[in-house]
């Protein structure tokens, strides 16, 4: 009767761990994230750029960047998903007006390979907040002051957090058809200020219902408008100085794609293969004009340019989602009772 007994203490203390105790169950983010979790994505921009100083020739420039991004989940709080951002592979292939292609990475570009930054995402899938945006900087411009203070002024905690925040533009609790939601999304153009657009996205009215297997359409428009960049230096006199900043944004699209699990699948206790990031893909296209002049020491040009910029944000293979880590009573080899 005593061994019986002991027995059953012991299946009892199992089972409350096993069903119950709050240290083992997980708290859970939107997409079912917990921490932990991790995913992968591969941002990919291209630029054509046109440029004409003193209404002289154009020259053209295109660039391609391709970087490749980690999400992890560190910690699950009742304001969003905290994650870890890090940087984990960076490619440029650029190409003059002579087709000569340079496929070298800038080292501003190659200084971001390993960095990590930290951010939070609210449940309605908005980044409210940036650690380490200064570091990122300070890494991407190296030892050279100028090179910090230009990327300082140029790249504001908004424009940061539109970079990491990508995917989470998928991110909505209604996937039924129309449903919108909006975004803020922050370009930078260097010290000639920003283009904010406030974004709606909008899911494709198709007739499809979340019931229904394969993605969903997200429709993304929105209209853009220039925030100058207000930072100055006195100190700072052999900088270019840019001045009559005109810029306007002709046009401003995008496209995403959601993958949703079907109605259910999430309330069932061993279904961690249904587990996924919604994010599927989200793209944008911009095409920008504008004119500035540019004034160094006492020389003083002008400047037109135009620039048709597309980036490609895609999920990655590998992501690791899935349910709280529970102790399973068959795995432990009790004896018979006697």
């Amino acid at each position: 009767m005593r061994r019986r007994s002991q027995i059953c203490g012991i299946l009892t203390i199992l089972t409350s761990c096993t069903v119950c105790h709050p240290t083992l169950i997980a708290q859970e983010g939107f997409w079912r994230l917990q921490a932990g979790n991790q995913f992968n994505v591969e941002i990919t921009t291209n630029r054509t750029t046109k440029l004409a100083i003193n209404n002289g020739p154009v020259t053209t420039n295109s660039v391609q960047e391709v970087v490749e991004l980690q999400y992890v989940v560190n910690r699950v709080r009742p304001t969003g998903l905290e994650f870890e951002v890090r940087v984990t592979d960076v490619n440029r292939d650029q190409k003059s007006a002579s087709d000569v292609a340079d496929n070298t990475v800038s080292p501003q570009t190659r200084n971001l390979r390993g960095f990590r930054a930290y951010i939070l995402v609210s449940p309605e899938g908005v980044v409210t907040s940036l650690d380490r945006r200064v570091d990122t900087l300070r890494q991407m411009a190296g030892p050279e002051p100028l090179g910090i203070k230009l990327l300082t002024d140029a790249c504001s905690d908004n424009v940061m957090k539109t970079w990491f925040g990508s995917p989470f533009w998928m991110v909505t609790d209604n996937v039924q058809p129309d449903t919108e939601w909006q975004r803020i999304d922050e370009l930078s153009l260097g010290p000639m200020g920003n283009l904010r657009t406030i974004a709606t996205c909008a899911i494709d009215n198709s007739g499809k219902k979340k019931t229904d297997d394969g993605p969903l359409d997200v429709t993304i428009s929105g209209t853009g408008r220039h925030i100058p960049n207000i930072s100055g230096d006195e100190n700072s006199k052999n900088l270019l100085k840019f001045e009559n900043v005109k810029l306007s944004m002709n046009s401003f699209s995008g496209y995403g794609k959601m993958v949703v699990p079907a109605t259910n699948a999430t309330d069932k206790e061993d279904d961690d293969a249904s587990l996924r990031p919604w994010f599927e893909s989200v793209s944008f296209q911009y095409e920008i004009e504008g004119q500035v002049d540019v004034v160094s020491s006492a020389n003083k040009r002008s400047l037109s340019f135009s620039q048709t910029r597309k980036q490609v944000c895609r999920l990655l293979p590998g992501y690791q989602v899935g349910r709280p880590r529970r102790i399973p009573i068959e795995s432990f080899d009790l004896p018979a009772p006697r």
